[in-house]
Protein backbone atom coordinates (compact mmCIF):
# COMPACT_ATOMS: atom_id res chain seq x y z
CA UNK A 1 0.00 0.00 0.00
CA UNK A 2 1.45 3.34 -1.04
CA UNK A 3 1.74 6.10 1.51
CA UNK A 4 1.24 9.46 -0.13
CA UNK A 5 0.01 12.94 0.61
CA UNK A 6 -1.60 15.11 -2.05
CA UNK A 7 -1.85 18.84 -1.42
CA UNK A 8 -2.62 21.83 -3.61
CA UNK A 9 0.94 22.03 -5.01
CA UNK A 10 2.60 18.74 -4.08
CA UNK A 11 2.32 14.99 -4.31
CA UNK A 12 4.61 13.36 -1.75
CA UNK A 13 5.11 9.59 -2.05
CA UNK A 14 6.99 7.85 0.76
CA UNK A 15 9.48 5.11 -0.10
CA UNK A 16 8.96 5.81 -3.79
CA UNK A 17 12.14 3.89 -4.64
CA UNK A 18 10.19 0.65 -4.05
CA UNK A 19 7.93 1.25 -7.06
CA UNK A 20 8.68 -0.36 -10.41
CA UNK A 21 8.19 1.56 -13.68
CA UNK A 22 4.94 -0.22 -14.46
CA UNK A 23 3.55 0.52 -11.00
CA UNK A 24 4.61 4.19 -11.18
CA UNK A 25 2.59 4.61 -14.37
CA UNK A 26 -0.45 2.88 -12.88
CA UNK A 27 -0.18 4.78 -9.59
CA UNK A 28 -0.06 8.21 -11.25
CA UNK A 29 -2.88 7.34 -13.65
CA UNK A 30 -5.06 5.92 -10.88
CA UNK A 31 -4.43 8.79 -8.51
CA UNK A 32 -5.14 11.38 -11.21
CA UNK A 33 -8.35 9.55 -12.09
CA UNK A 34 -9.53 9.16 -8.48
CA UNK A 35 -8.67 12.63 -7.17
CA UNK A 36 -9.85 14.62 -10.17
CA UNK A 37 -8.62 18.18 -10.38
CA UNK A 38 -8.18 18.80 -6.65
CA UNK A 39 -4.49 19.63 -7.02
CA UNK A 40 -2.38 21.83 -9.28
CA UNK A 41 0.06 18.90 -9.53
CA UNK A 42 -2.26 17.50 -12.21
CA UNK A 43 -1.41 20.46 -14.44
CA UNK A 44 1.81 18.56 -15.12
CA UNK A 45 1.79 15.82 -17.72
CA UNK A 46 2.06 12.16 -16.77
CA UNK A 47 5.38 12.10 -18.64
CA UNK A 48 6.70 14.96 -16.51
CA UNK A 49 5.62 13.30 -13.26
CA UNK A 50 7.04 9.91 -14.25
CA UNK A 51 10.41 11.17 -15.44
CA UNK A 52 10.98 13.04 -12.19
CA UNK A 53 10.10 9.89 -10.24
CA UNK A 54 12.42 7.79 -12.45
CA UNK A 55 15.27 10.20 -11.66
CA UNK A 56 14.69 9.77 -7.94
CA UNK A 57 14.63 5.98 -8.24
CA UNK A 58 17.78 5.90 -10.34
CA UNK A 59 19.70 8.16 -7.97
CA UNK A 60 18.52 6.07 -5.02
CA UNK A 61 19.76 2.88 -6.69
CA UNK A 62 23.13 4.54 -7.27
CA UNK A 63 23.28 5.44 -3.58
CA UNK A 64 23.26 9.17 -4.24
CA UNK A 65 21.54 11.31 -1.57
CA UNK A 66 19.47 8.37 -0.39
CA UNK A 67 17.84 10.38 2.39
CA UNK A 68 16.46 12.77 -0.26
CA UNK A 69 15.76 10.31 -3.07
CA UNK A 70 13.95 7.58 -1.09
CA UNK A 71 10.75 9.68 -1.25
CA UNK A 72 9.57 11.76 -4.18
CA UNK A 73 7.97 15.20 -4.08
CA UNK A 74 6.23 16.08 -7.33
CA UNK A 75 5.65 19.82 -7.15
CA UNK A 76 3.77 22.36 -9.20
CA UNK A 77 5.06 24.65 -10.48
CA UNK A 78 8.44 23.21 -11.32
CA UNK A 79 11.62 25.20 -11.21
CA UNK A 80 13.06 26.05 -14.62
CA UNK A 81 15.98 23.63 -14.29
CA UNK A 82 13.64 20.78 -13.33
CA UNK A 83 11.75 21.28 -16.59
CA UNK A 84 15.02 20.76 -18.45
CA UNK A 85 16.84 18.13 -16.39
CA UNK A 86 14.06 15.69 -15.44
CA UNK A 87 12.81 14.88 -18.97
CA UNK A 88 16.32 14.29 -20.28
CA UNK A 89 17.76 12.47 -17.27
CA UNK A 90 14.47 10.65 -16.64
CA UNK A 91 14.54 9.07 -20.10
CA UNK A 92 18.06 7.82 -19.43
CA UNK A 93 17.12 6.65 -15.93
CA UNK A 94 14.17 4.72 -17.41
CA UNK A 95 16.61 2.39 -19.13
CA UNK A 96 18.38 1.46 -15.91
CA UNK A 97 15.58 1.12 -13.36
CA UNK A 98 13.37 -1.92 -13.01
Amino acid sequence: MARYKLTKNNLHVEDSYCFEKRIIRQFIFGLRWNTGHNSDVWKRSDFSLRTEWYCHNFLYRLGICRSRTKDVDLNYPQLWWEKVVYPVFGCVAYIFIK
